[in-house]
């Protein structure tokens, strides 16, 4: 049996791919975002975009610039460190009770097969979806929509390793992903908050380390 796996509202897209470039430190401290420039970039109206400046405006990212845009603050490592230890919280809770409805596994089954798929292409746009399915297709299958409204909020996308190459990023990626499936198709709670935990820790630690780079570019420095 098929089951849709849910899609992000547009703001939450365009607020997705902005919390991770501001949490990697792509986007610099005071650097100002308009809603034009991010439109374009998302390939969206300005309408999503005024809508997930707000979004990250709440969550401390940015800082409105009435008719101006939003403006980037500055990235401390204790925030992103807090945005992950609730997203393990959270994501954990999910994979456990997502173990309470194996009538939805099958979407997150489809979900690891696309990885699968995407792997063998080296394909990272089609893997960055599959990714994508995969973490959302676990939110629907807990049955809460108040997790799965929550997790939405914190959805930052694929974090890439810069110690290793896409596409060998993918694969351990994979893994990791069918090591939580795995562990939720045996009905084994723990095993599922572990393995939902190693994966989003080693994002974590991803993006722990595009700050630091970034940050250390940004540095002027000594003549």
């Amino acid at each position: 049996m098929n089951h849709q796996i849910v899609i992000l509202p547009a703001r939450e897209q365009v607020a997705a791919v902005l919390r991770r470039a501001i949490l990697s430190g792509e986007y610099r401290p005071n650097e100002l975002l308009t809603l034009d420039s991010v439109a374009e970039i998302c390939g969206v109206s300005r309408t999503p975009v005024r809508e997930a400046f707000q979004i990250l405006a709440m969550e401390g990212l940015l800082e409105l610039r009435p008719n101006r845009g939003a403006m980037v603050k500055d990235v401390s490592e204790d925030f992103i460190n807090d945005h992950y230890d609730v997203r393990i919280l959270m994501e954990g809770e999910a994979c456990v009770r997502a173990i309470r409805h194996p009538e939805q596994w099958d979407t997150i089954r489809q979900a690891i097969t696309l990885g699968q798929q995407a792997c063998s292409r080296q394909d990272v746009e089609a893997f960055n979806k599959a990714n994508n399915d995969f973490h959302m297709a676990i939110w629907q299958a807990s049955g809460s929509e108040k997790l799965k409204s929550f997790l939405g909020q914190l959805w930052n996308g694929l974090s890439l390793d810069s110690y290793i190459s896409e596409n060998e990023y993918i694969s351990v990626v994979q893994k990791e992903h069918e090591a939580i499936s795995q562990a939720i198709f045996a009905a084994d709670k723990e095993a599922a908050r572990l393995a939902m935990r190693h994966h989003l820790e080693h994002s974590q630690e991803n993006l722990l380390r595009q700050l630091a780079l970034h940050k250390r570019q940004q540095t002027p420095q000594e003549p």
